[in-house]
């Protein structure tokens, strides 16, 4: 069963992470140009905390990233 055409289509939560360190800001790089730069983001998966999600998302898309919360 479709819902109803008035009814807007649900959306899957996202975190952004802002990585700092001595060195500066980590920007990832779009493939598709559109920006060029943004920060590291991506789903929350169900039952995950947002933190949680944020620090799997940076080791995800970095490959190599050792990451801790902050404050």
């Amino acid at each position: 069963m479709c819902p109803p055409k008035n009814t807007p289509p649900e959306h899957q939560p996202v975190v952004a992470a802002i990585v700092t360190s001595h060195l500066g800001v980590l920007a990832g790089k779009r493939n598709d140009g559109k920006p060029p730069w943004t920060f590291i983001a991506g789903e929350i998966e169900p039952g995950e905390a947002q933190i949680d999600a944020a620090i799997r998302e940076v080791k995800e898309e970095t490959g190599h990233c050792r990451v801790r919360r902050g404050r």
